[in-house]
């Protein structure tokens, strides 16, 4: 809202920019000016408020189903499965490479090797922290890479889908570990919030200034506020899946036991126990689960 007043103080839109009264509207903005911002800016908290799961959607890669959206999202996942490609090639090679000059010495081979495993190491660990683990589940966005490839991850090695679940696992986890998943949320949500407004004043910087020869330079600051925002979302998206799979592996018996479910005496049989659960929290009528009915005899 302040980038948009100031662009609006400054006159851009009836003439040259005149960015000293600008800067006096926004140091100096009176009673009235004071109110009219401030009401204005409650006012696109409160518009925003309702459009953040769908603007966390958008920014993941979830753009609908209409023609050209559709084009541009198949463009975008093909680029980023060329990608993936491309890494699994460079780890593959480099891990080649190492087996054939495995044994050999001198500085040279030494420096050869460093090179080869750090090539190796980098190409696993944007593999292992930016892609899904299936090539089809790739998304057309960071953002959108990274959140499917830990909402499949969550829980997976005791048989949970995270998505189906992890609203349950919530509501019986201890506040404090709540506290951290949503806190690690809020940041998330923040930067995304971030990068979008950024991205409108991008745009407004553009509508206000493209007359205006080289003062269209100006819109880059807003652009670069989007992007680093959003590389930043990237990070914490990261950081948000960890606090949900630590979640999910501290507190998952919790949720057995409000939902009654026998203990499993191994991880086999609590994936077993899981297919079906799984199946029955996701609305199927044929599932069967038997359940620990707590004894209520008095002494």
């Amino acid at each position: 809202m302040a980038f948009g007043y100031f662009l609006i103080a400054s006159g851009s839109l009836q003439g040259v920019p005149r960015w000293s009264h600008a800067f006096d509207a926004l140091t100096h903005p009176g009673i009235g000016g004071l109110g009219v911002f401030t009401l204005a800016s409650l006012g696109v908290a409160l518009a925003f408020h309702p459009v953040q799961f769908s603007v966390v959607q958008f920014f993941e890669g979830y753009w609908g189903k209409g023609d050209l959206a559709q084009r541009f999202r198949i463009q975008r996942i093909r680029k980023y499965q060329e990608l993936y490609d491309e890494l699994e090639d460079r780890r593959t090679e480099a891990a080649d490479l190492l087996q054939l000059i495995d044994g050999i010495t001198g500085r040279r081979a030494r420096d050869v090797r460093t090179m080869l495993t750090s090539l190796a190491e980098e190409a696993e660990r944007l593999i292992e922290s930016s892609f899904p683990r299936a090539k089809e589940e790739i998304m057309p966005t960071r953002l959108g890479n990274v959140m499917r490839r830990f909402e499949r991850q969550a829980g997976e090695q005791y048989g949970i889908d995270a998505p189906s679940v992890f609203a349950h696992i919530m509501l019986v986890a201890p506040p404090d570990h709540a506290a951290y998943v949503n806190d690690q949320r809020s940041q998330l949500d923040l930067a995304i919030r971030m990068s979008f407004t950024s991205v409108l004043a991008c745009v407004m910087a553009v509508a206000f200034l493209w007359r205006h020869g080289p003062w269209l330079l100006i819109a880059l600051v807003p652009y670069l506020m989007a992007y680093l925002s959003y590389r930043g979302a990237v990070v914490l998206a990261r950081q948000y899946a960890t606090a949900v799979n630590t979640v999910v592996d501290l507190d998952r018996f919790l949720l057995y036991e409000r939902l009654r479910l026998k203990p499993a005496e191994s991880t086999q049989e609590e994936r077993e126990v899981n297919e079906r659960l799984m199946r029955l929290l996701q609305h199927s009528t044929h599932v069967d689960i038997s359940y620990s009915v707590p004894d209520t005899a008095g002494p």
